[in-house]
């Protein structure tokens, strides 16, 4: 009697090895059917090069950041005294851990710009440049827009300075933008 079960099993196993490798064919097929819509490159992350991503964020942080100190710090810093300025926090510029917060967050939120341009480089309209400027609008757009009007709406800060934030943050998202796609460039497979 064992020696007819040990025969069955023996007879069987053949099957059902041959059942998984037909299964897992099966599956493999269905996963090559699947096609990635053109412009969606999120399913395609080999095609991402992260060292180009980091040098465009890094790019971005230092760019972000003169261009803060050129408008917000010099230029433009009039509008921070306006009626109300009870709203601004007391800051000190020369503190090293509010620095290396301040850019750290520079940097990371850059960083985080660059990546999502690669994630969604092929489904950005236009070519090379043009690119890069509609990505920062559209970030501007769907980002800064709605964050500084809900601002205005609970804050007291001056209609003048989030009139001059608008313009001043598409200015330089676009600017962003155009760093961004002047330095990425998807891998080719």
């Amino acid at each position: 009697m064992a020696e007819e079960i040990k025969n069955v099993a023996e007879e069987t196993q053949p099957e059902e090895n041959l059942m998984l490798e037909k299964v897992e064919t099966e599956e493999n097929l269905m996963l090559e059917e699947i096609k990635v819509p053109k412009g969606w490159s999120l399913l395609k992350d080999d095609k991402i090069s992260l060292r180009k991503v980091l040098l465009a964020g890094v790019i971005i942080a230092v760019v972000s950041s003169i261009w803060g100190m050129l408008t917000c710090g010099w230029l433009f810093n009039w509008v921070y005294f306006l009626e109300p300025t009870e709203v601004w926090k007391d800051i000190n510029f020369q503190d090293p851990v509010f620095n290396g917060i301040f850019y750290g967050g520079v940097f990371v939120l850059n960083f985080l710009f660059a990546w999502v341009f690669a994630l969604l480089y092929h489904g950005i309209p236009g070519e090379k440049i043009g690119k890069g400027i509609w990505y920062g609008f559209l970030v501007w757009l769907i980002g800064t827009l709605p964050g500084i009007f809900s601002l205005y709406l609970w804050a007291n800060i001056s209609e003048i300075v989030i009139i001059y934030w608008l313009a001043n943050l598409l200015i330089e998202r676009i600017i962003a933008g155009m760093i961004v796609a002047s330095i990425y460039k998807p891998r080719s497979v």
